[in-house]
């Protein structure tokens, strides 16, 4: 099976450490060694040996709550607190992992000879060979390499900074800031200070976080003596002047140059942070640029299939559409979606026919428009699928529950989110979401989920059981919100 882009730093041990924590968690119970020979195919000896470095980064992590019985006799038990559900300890481990420690290193200037770095991290010379090895390999597939003498990174410096972003992201989850260098609370007094503009989208507190990320790489890259150049003259909206005006006024890097601020402008379309992305996409339609002319090529190709949903759906599934056409124009190699996460197991299980048709599209879209930015097919197709998956709308029906779901997934995903989670319960509960992205009166809400469990939710949902949920929907995860919904059931009676 293909590893997820980001999952490729990490080593099969990691990966299968973090399987069978999850699910020793999953069992709550002893689990014999032959039971996990046979679950994850593994010799004894394996299962053995990644228990034990389970044991190890559970004694390294030392949080209370969290312990591992191995016993020769009955097997491996796994004892976290009831609230926990791993992803602080999972970053824990994969910050370990010995790919992702010499990602970091190159990143923050750390690597200066092999020989150095191996003493540092006690490592073979030949292991870090071999290590730098893989990771020029895997960098490699998006055009960025790593200098043989000073080890800095080269290539697009846009191609650098958007790998870091999803790379950084996807390993911390906004959980963990992962930046030594720079401090947290000066990027947040930023963010907040963007957020209050009014051409600025209402930014959950995940959407925050990751702009926090964006700035604080921004600011490392920099510092460090590598800057963004375009080779084309570009145009831009009035919300280019007013995001350069405010991040100046906000002190953030006196020395941002024009480059420097159309890529932040960039990105914040590409991200949706602008509050009126309508009129971004409507800009470049009428000057004819790149995203805009894909977006009306391709829409016009499948407004057929959008027919039956509203006008207010339709702008939200326009603007998805824009934004991804701005990332597919200005980023190249890239398969995952804004946080590093990987849909081809998912695409052959369920939309392999559907994929095949997009495929299609989008050699006939490049062939008749000569955009560079439809040869993203491997960025472009699932995202096509996300918005086509959205259209299907199923009403439910019971007692009426007040639920909102919050995530750094794309806003087509949570709402399919939103659709299994009440096609699921609609025959039991009567669940009503609030509406996806907007403000919404906090004590309202009975449950609130996430995909992210951020601290700051705990204070803003004070009425609410948050509940935090894995972006495939487990067992697990529908028993969780089943239990919060009787909760909220006997409360209300």
């Amino acid at each position: 099976m293909e590893k997820q882009e980001h999952f490729q730093f990490i080593s099969d041990d990691t990966l299968l450490e973090i399987k069978i924590a999850m699910y020793l968690d999953k069992q709550s119970r002893y689990v014999s060694t032959e039971e996990l020979s046979e679950e994850f195919n593994l010799s004894s000896f394996s299962a053995r040996k990644i228990s034990r470095n389970l044991e190890q980064h559970i004694e390294e992590y030392n949080t209370e709550g969290y312990s591992i019985d191995i016993s020769t006799s009955y097997g491996t038990k796994l004892n976290v607190p009831i609230e926990s559900d791993l992803k602080l300890f999972f970053i824990f481990i994969m910050e370990h992992s010995p790919n992702i420690q010499l990602v970091k290193s190159i990143f923050q200037g750390e690597f200066k000879t092999v020989t150095q770095y191996a003493l540092d991290h006690h490592l073979s010379e030949a292991t870090v060979r071999r290590n730098l090895n893989s990771v020029r390999k895997l960098l490699g597939n998006l055009k960025i390499g790593i200098s043989n003498k000073n080890f800095n990174l080269t290539g697009s410096e846009k191609q650098i900074r958007y790998f870091f972003l999803l790379f950084f992201w996807r390993i911390n989850r906004g959980l963990v800031w992962p930046f030594k260098t720079v401090s947290e609370q000066s990027m947040k007094l930023i963010v907040e200070g963007l957020s209050e503009k009014e051409y600025v989208a209402h930014l959950s507190p995940i959407e925050k976080k990751r702009l926090m990320f964006l700035l604080a790489i921004t600011k490392i890259r920099i510092n460090s003596n590598n800057h963004v150049e375009y080779d084309e003259i570009f145009l831009y909206s009035e919300n280019y002047e007013k995001l350069k005006s405010d991040l100046v006024s906000l002190n953030y890097l006196s020395n941002l140059s024009r480059d420097e601020f159309y890529f932040m402008y960039q990105l914040f379309k590409g991200f949706a942070w602008f509050n009126n992305l309508s009129g971004e996409l409507e800009f470049e339609e009428e000057h004819l640029l790149p995203a805009g002319v894909a977006n009306v090529y391709t829409f016009n190709k499948i407004k057929h299939v959008l027919s039956n949903i509203s006008v207010e759906q339709t702008k939200v599934e326009k603007e998805f559409l824009y934004s991804i056409h701005v990332l597919a124009h200005e980023f190249h190699n890239f398969s995952t979606d804004i946080n590093g996460y990987d849909y081809t197991r998912l695409m052959n299980l369920h939309a392999f026919n559907l994929e095949q048709k997009i495929i299609k599209f989008i050699q006939t879209a490049k062939q008749q428009t000569h955009l560079s930015l439809y040869e993203e097919q491997k960025f472009l197709v699932p995202h096509y699928i996300m918005l086509l998956a959205n259209v299907s709308k199923n009403l439910s029906f019971e007692k009426e529950i007040m639920v909102y779901l919050e995530t750094a997934l794309p806003k087509a995903i949570e709402n399919f989110l939103v659709e299994q989670i009440k096609n699921y319960f609609r025959s039991r509960y009567n669940i009503k979401f609030f509406k996806l992205g907007e403000k919404i009166d906090e004590e309202r809400v009975d449950v609130f989920l996430t995909t992210i469990p951020l601290d700051e939710y705990n204070e803003i949902y004070k009425n609410a059981q948050i509940i935090a949920i894995n972006r495939e929907l487990h067992f697990a995860d529908y028993a969780k919100i089943e239990e919060a919904l009787l909760n909220c059931l006997k409360k209300k009676q």
